[in-house]
């Protein structure tokens, strides 16, 4: 399956994204992917508006879906200078002025416009290492295309649940970490609730923890898509040392998002089962870490 996708990928772009047409038709009218959860999270989303809405919304949606999945094969053979010239990114110099005075930073980012460019683009683009936090894939054959496209742009990618003993160790260097935290945390997972796009949202809290135990300056990085292939990436400061009240960073960070995905909301991941349960049936609160000294 995977060389017949790398075949796929030596495609010219104007035919991938003529495939990229075909199959958005395929996941939404024959399979209809997860089309269930696209259209109850768009009604839970956008209640007051009518049926033709929702409906333009998920049709933009599983369009762009399957132009992030092209995009993707496409990754697999683009050069750091093809990539650079399809993607934008504004405020990169943020991180470099860390960078000058040795100071690692963690980079928070979500499911939106296509998240793999972004790593691969940014990876490309810093002067130091930026290292990704991921879980492997249960297809090892899937986890290790994954892993040497993303590595191939400079990406060093760290399992999510060593992520904060990795850091630590790494605390003598200058790193960027990049973090998507935007989708469902486990039912059992310790969580904080927010209000994220007028639902009461449950968000997971390492980055958080990750936050509190170094001190590191958090940075939001928003993808938007500004053509057919063609997207900005911007990076904006969102705070700083020292975190003070649980709940603090993953407010901000869920903020962000909310800003993000209401400017361009046919571009966020809508088939996730982001809320998949209530408060009430998950009552536990967040225990946060404690700090640690630098």
């Amino acid at each position: 399956m995977l060389f017949f996708l790398k075949i796929i990928a030596k495609l010219p772009d104007r035919v991938l994204y003529i495939l990229a047409d075909m199959l958005a038709w395929i996941l939404r009218c024959v399979v209809r992917y997860r089309r269930a959860t696209v259209d109850k999270n768009l009604l839970l989303v956008f209640p007051d508006e009518d049926l033709l809405f929702r409906q333009d919304l998920a049709k933009r949606f599983y369009c762009h879906l399957a132009d992030v999945v092209v995009e993707i094969l496409m990754l697999s053979r683009l050069t750091p200078e093809e990539l650079s010239a399809r993607v934008e990114i504004v405020g990169l110099e943020r991180l470099e002025v860390c960078a000058e005075r040795k100071l690692s930073t963690i980079l928070l980012s979500a499911h939106q416009g296509n998240w793999e460019w972004m790593l691969a683009s940014v990876a490309a683009a810093l002067s130091f290492p930026l290292d990704a936090l991921y879980r492997p894939l249960h297809n090892p054959s899937a986890d290790r295309f994954f892993m040497d496209m993303r590595t191939r742009f400079g990406a060093g990618m760290i399992p999510a649940e060593n992520a904060a003993r990795v850091i630590l160790k790494l605390r003598q260097e200058v790193h960027a970490f990049g973090i998507l935290a935007d989708q469902n945390p486990r039912r059992k997972d310790e969580k904080y609730w927010t209000t994220f796009m007028g639902i009461e949202t449950p968000v997971v809290i390492g980055p958080e923890r990750i936050a509190k135990l170094t001190g590191y300056p958090l940075f939001y990085v928003a993808t938007e898509r500004v053509a057919r292939g063609r997207y900005r990436i911007l990076i904006s400061p969102l705070a700083e040392a020292p975190y003070n009240g649980n709940g603090e960073v993953s407010q901000k960070y869920m903020d962000a998002v909310d800003a993000h995905v209401r400017r361009q909301p046919e571009s966020w991941m809508w088939s996730h089962h982001r809320w998949r349960y209530s408060k009430a049936e998950c009552p536990r609160n967040m225990a946060m870490a404690p700090k640690i000294s630098r």
